[in-house]
């Protein structure tokens, strides 16, 4: 199932798995969290509880994984281990939940406690607006453009009724 990460200035696509604890994730959603960054990644804050057992045996860029101690989604857009609140966080104690496209320049516009929805993709009532960065040279990744359409297709849509 497809996910979308959404912040201010950024919506990331993400392709869940079908693992015990993806599933879990998609029950709860939609969420809101704070974005935090690290060198090779970015992680939020979840509230679950999910002491599953398959355990990452690597993390490539693009994984999207869940790590139960500190109860976070993180995002690895490098092959270094993420460090989370000063800690370095072990494959052997990741989940992968999902794997995305690795954009960079869409993990440079996320800005530490920057707000962060997770909802499903299809459900175009939990997709929130994208706000655009204010600099007339800044272009817009493909992302932002997918999601500017949407909002004028259901705008459109809301109109014609």
């Amino acid at each position: 199932m497809q996910v979308s990460f959404q912040t201010p200035h950024y919506n990331l696509l993400v392709d869940f798995n079908s693992t015990e604890c993806a599933k879990k994730i998609l029950d709860i959603l939609p969420l809101d969290s704070k974005i935090c960054k690290c060198s090779e990644g970015v992680y939020f804050k979840v509230n679950i509880d999910f002491a599953g057992k398959d355990f990452a045996k690597d993390i490539n860029e693009g994984d999207v994984v869940y790590w139960a101690e500190g109860k976070v989604i993180g995002i690895f857009f490098g092959t270094a281990p993420m460090v989370v609140e000063e800690k370095q966080i072990s494959f052997c104690e990741l989940i992968k939940i999902g794997n995305t496209k690795v954009d960079i320049l869409g993990f440079q516009s996320m800005r530490e406690a920057d707000e962060v929805r997770v909802a499903t993709a299809e459900k175009e009532e939990e997709i929130i607006s994208v706000d655009i960065v204010p600099n007339p040279e800044r272009k817009l990744s493909q992302s932002e453009i997918d999601v500017l359409v949407q909002q004028l297709l259901a705008q459109k849509k809301n109109q014609s009724k």
